[in-house]
């Protein structure tokens, strides 16, 4: 094997080292996410700003006058623990670059309304209106092949009922505000 080939095993294995360590850190995660939706917003912050209540909070991230409860949207089909660990295991096998990857699987392809899925978030009874009335919903979409069936703005229409103080979504490089009452703080306010 080549020098080459040996640091890319080793470039690749220490990556998903980093992936396996990231993805294991609940808090981190959610941390990272209002901070990306921030930096898409074009709020200026330091990240010792994002702060992480302890875990029996029901919010995940507080930054200035925003309680940030984060979720997820990801793809049921996909395993993702199990996969960054079978993909951590190959790196740390591999023998030849080829080592680094399984077989591909094909797989369906289906595209979901993401209007549904962030509606199934923010309707959930874990979260009653007393509570939903001081919480910033973030839905953090990692799911492949969703998106708004319509504007943002009518999905955002349809959400405002369910009583949070704003609910927003981080779809790539777009930050949106959904919806938003009056007593959200200022950056959410702005749809």
């Amino acid at each position: 094997m080549s020098n080459e080939d040996r640091a890319f095993i080793e470039a690749v294995r220490r990556s998903r080292e980093e992936e396996a360590r990231f993805f294991s850190n609940k808090p981190e995660m959610e941390r990272w996410t209002v901070g990306e939706f921030l930096t898409r917003r074009g709020v200026v912050f330091r990240a010792d700003e994002l702060i992480s209540p302890p875990e029996n909070d029901n919010v995940d991230v507080v930054f200035r006058d925003a309680r940030f409860q984060v979720k997820e949207i990801y793809d049921p089909a996909e395993r993702r623990d199990d996969d960054i660990r079978e993909s951590l295991k190959l790196a740390k096998q591999a023998v030849t670059p080829g080592d680094l990857f399984p077989p591909l699987v094909a797989r369906d392809i289906v595209v979901s309304d993401l209007a549904e899925l962030v509606f199934s978030k923010a309707s959930s009874p874990k979260y009653p209106p007393r509570d939903r009335q001081v919480l910033d919903l973030l839905c953090y979409v990692t799911r492949t092949y969703a998106g708004f069936n319509e504007p943002p703005r009518i999905v955002g229409q349809k959400l405002s009922g369910l009583g949070w103080r704003s609910i927003s979504c981080l779809l790539g490089h777009r930050a949106y505000v959904l919806t938003s009452s009056p007593h959200a703080p200022d950056f959410l306010r702005e749809l």
